[in-house]
């Protein structure tokens, strides 16, 4: 049993075998099957049969193309009421160029945004817990004097460093 990409795939060979899109080929293909031949016709009348069926696929392709779109619009306001077209991002429009329907591509938009924030949110806590919290900023750091930093030890003042910085600034030189 074949599946439906290989079908496309096969679909895909054929028509670029014969120098055309897909959607090209297929109408052609279509056209053979449901039309009358065009044998025996003029060559001026030929060619204008052919032209009007082109143009009747290409109004029903739109057509189906213009219910789609419709159904897409309704069914983006039912999952989405809240969201307008000037709410939606430039990316969700990209992707709906590319033949994204446009539900689609907003919910795929929220999702990775929610990942997104959920993301920085995580790293906010990660880093909020590794960092002195508000109160402990607050308060007032130890005062170090001159006299005392003369006194200290190496260690001593790699240990009191933040201290010493904070107390140099009320130092009178």
């Amino acid at each position: 049993m074949m599946n439906r990409d290989y079908i496309l795939s096969l679909i895909g060979e054929m028509a670029q075998a014969e120098g055309l899109d897909e959607r090209d080929f297929v109408e052609q293909l279509y056209a053979q099957r449901t039309y009358e031949p065009t044998d025996g016709l003029p060559e001026g009348i030929a060619q204008k049969l052919n032209e009007s069926r082109k143009q009747k696929s290409d109004e029903r392709y739109k057509a189906a193309g213009d219910e789609r779109m419709k159904n897409d619009i309704q069914r983006f306001r039912t999952v989405f009421p809240d969201v307008n077209a000037e709410g939606i991002p430039e990316s969700v429009w990209q992707s709906v160029c590319e033949g994204v329907p446009l539900t689609a591509a907003y919910a795929l938009f929220e999702k990775e945004s929610s990942l997104l924030g959920a993301q920085a949110k995580k790293i906010n806590e990660s880093n909020a817990a590794a960092s002195p919290s508000g109160s402990e900023r607050s308060e007032a750091v130890p005062f170090v004097s001159i006299q005392q930093l003369e006194k200290m030890s190496p260690s001593e003042v790699k240990k009191n460093y933040r201290q010493i910085i904070a107390s140099m600034k009320k130092w009178k030189i």
